[in-house]
């Protein structure tokens, strides 16, 4: 089976380094497709002589999406595989490995990732995040492996814990999910693994670490921030109500939707003690406009419950009409009023302390505010969507403040 590596670069300071790393692997059934964008890109004499590699033209493009579409159209192989100008991939089994998973039926592999600064000198993520280390040996170099967190919504919904490199598309799953967004200029990865996801696709861990990740001024994780933040942001907030759904349909998880439970009015004992079932057993708690009917005094209840019925790392998706426009206020019988900012006392310990009914750990997901009609965008009637996923002593991503 031929595996494409396709590399993009405007700048091939480290090119041969990554050349050498490719050289090094077992598997040889391979191609480089390489795209120089921009007058520095200077691909070196003897890596172009190399039959197994190709120059593909990429002009000069600004939208980083557009350009990887672009080297992917020109891949041949069974697999895409992403490899950074300044990367490397980890010598000997990382290609066998990737072949393994792709002839397994895979349609996304991914491995876990080692950072190295100038002279190798080793660095990696901080544990307060989540994250967990082991060391590999790069020819008597130790460096730390930063192992990847379990493919789920929470993790998928955030580049910093989606799979990192190496990043490995089958060509159906690629061509079948539309391939990298051409209008994107950051974010692209990001964009085209949660799609992937949400296609269905099978994501493997190959096990180990296959990918060396050089840290320098010029990371385009250093120059573009912002814009990448303002894209992961984009991403988060259109895409986690899919994939909550999707990851409770993979997992065959219970999806409790209150509404259904709602048969005419509010009935505390019924739809909240009796609709969850048992401890655990649910995926998703879905509770929309309902909570301002509940009494305020009982809302920490009705968190209690829904996490005692969610299984680790299950979410709870909340709509309510906030009290940051005029939604909150608009029906003189709502029993509570309340915005985004209320739930952060079942996130932190600094607030849940204050309150001795509080039994329950949740994590933020995202919060945000949103017009369900022109009608309430027009009135002023803002409704917070708050999603939460239960802490019960998982491995999480991101920082747990409870």
């Amino acid at each position: 089976m031929l595996l494409s590596i396709f590399t993009p670069t405007h700048r091939p300071t480290y090119l041969e380094e990554t050349y050498r790393s490719i050289q090094r692997q077992s598997y040889t059934n391979w191609e480089w497709v390489l795209v120089p964008n921009g007058n520095q890109a200077h691909i070196p004499d003897h890596i172009r002589q190399d039959p197994k590699v190709r120059i593909v033209d990429g002009g000069i493009r600004k939208k980083i999406g557009a350009l990887k579409r672009h080297a992917c159209n020109a891949c041949n192989g069974s697999a895409f595989i992403e490899l950074d100008h300044d990367d490397l991939l980890m010598p000997g089994e990382s290609l066998r490995m990737i072949a393994d998973e792709i002839q397994a039926g895979a349609g996304f592999v991914y491995s876990d990732t080692a950072l190295f600064q100038p002279n190798f000198a080793a660095k990696h993520y901080s544990e307060s995040y989540g994250w967990e280390h082991y060391s590999v040996d790069l020819y008597g170099r130790k460096l730390e492996a930063s192992r990847c967190f379990d493919i789920t919504a929470k993790s998928l919904s955030e580049i910093y814990y989606a799979p990192d490199h190496v990043r490995v598309w089958g060509r159906k799953a690629y061509e079948e999910t539309g391939g990298h967004d051409q209008n994107l200029l950051v974010g692209d990865d990001h964009d085209l693994m949660i799609r992937t996801y949400l296609k269905g696709f099978k994501f493997a861990h190959t096990g180990h670490c296959n990918y060396l990740y050089r840290l320098h001024d010029s990371n385009t994780v250093k120059l573009k921030n912002d814009e990448i933040q303002q894209q992961v942001a984009i991403n988060r907030r259109k895409y986690t109500g899919r994939l909550i759904a999707e990851e409770a349909r993979r997992g065959d998880y219970r999806i409790v939707d209150m509404a259904e439970l709602w048969q005419d009015g509010w009935r505390f004992e019924r739809d909240l003690k009796n609709g969850f079932g048992n401890s655990d057993s649910v995926g998703v708690i879905i509770c929309r406009d309902l909570l301002q009917w509940c009494e305020r005094g009982r809302i920490a209840e009705f968190m209690n419950q829904a996490y005692n019925a969610l299984r680790p790392g299950g979410y709870i998706e909340i709509r309510i009409p906030s009290t940051d426009g005029r939604a909150a206020w608009q029906d003189p019988a709502y029993l509570s009023q309340m915005n985004a900012g209320s739930f952060h006392t079942y996130c932190r310990k600094v607030l849940a302390e204050a309150n001795p009914e509080i039994r329950c750990r949740f994590q933020f997901l995202q919060a945000f505010d949103e017009f369900p009609s022109n009608f309430h965008e027009q009135q002023d009637m803002k409704y917070a969507v708050i999603q939460l996923t239960a802490l019960k002593g998982q491995r999480q991503p991101g920082l747990c403040h409870i």
